[in-house]
């Protein structure tokens, strides 16, 4: 038998795992960093994680759902994302 784990546990736990990504990230040049660095002189290191980890998953949904690479569905995105 599997062990039990409620909803909220799972969503925390795909939060850590996003967050975790976005730290990697934006560590290497790209339009993921550039997103995270203009959010964070705004709006702060925390803050700034969240909507790059959003943005990141707005990437990955479309890249699952068009069958693109990260580069073709970020140069799709760039203009309507900001």
């Amino acid at each position: 038998m599997g062990s039990k784990i409620s909803e909220s546990t799972r969503g925390e736990e795909l939060v850590d795992v996003e967050q975790e990504a976005i730290i990697h990230a934006v560590r290497y040049p790209g339009p993921l960093r550039d997103f995270y660095i203009k959010h964070e002189k705004r709006k702060g290191k925390k803050i700034a994680r969240v909507a790059a980890a959003r943005k990141l998953s707005i990437y990955i949904y479309h890249m699952l759902k068009e069958k693109k690479d990260y580069q073709a569905v970020t140069r799709y995105l760039k203009s309507d994302l900001g």
